[in-house]
């Protein structure tokens, strides 16, 4: 399936405010009872890459609903008056992300992206990351979990 995109970002906006953050809230629920964690991310080749432990509730929750909504956002007003007169301007970005969780269990994919991961972060920090390879005990050690997304909205308010 092709992933969806809405306005008022086009998908070249919305896929920069993914590639410039780095932590997102994915959002759950089983039972008809939510469940949202901030999460560090790397947004690569459209898919959200999320490293965790190998046990948890998030994951727990993902194998009995892998359904997941997952977003971004920013501002530059981190503090605004909201004026009586509805003139309420606060400036802001966000990124919506529908999907699929996949838990990564196989080792040698999760080896892979971890590595994945690393290079994306090092690169970003100009940090060469040949000096602090990923190893495939860490990758025994450390869940990853992707986001396959399939519709995402985008939204900005404001100059920024």
């Amino acid at each position: 399936m092709s992933t969806k995109y809405f306005p008022n970002l086009d998908k070249n906006e919305i896929e920069l405010i993914l590639k410039e953050e780095d932590t997102g809230y994915l959002c759950l629920s089983k039972n008809d009872i939510p469940y949202g964690v901030p999460v560090s991310y790397a947004f690569i080749g459209n898919k959200i890459v999320v490293h965790c432990a190998l046990t948890g509730k998030k994951l727990d929750i993902m194998r009995s609903n892998s359904q997941v909504c997952f977003i971004v956002s920013r501002n530059l007003d981190k503090i605004k008056p909201h004026l009586p007169d509805n003139k309420c301007n606060y400036k802001f970005e966000s990124v919506i992300c529908f999907g699929k969780a996949e838990i990564i269990n196989d080792v040698n994919e999760r080896f892979k992206y971890l590595n994945l991961f690393r290079t994306y972060f090092y690169e970003r920090l100009g940090i060469d990351n040949s000096q602090d390879p990923v190893t495939i005990q860490s990758a025994e050690r450390c869940g990853v979990f992707i986001i396959h997304i399939n519709e995402i909205t985008g939204r900005r308010k404001g100059d920024l």
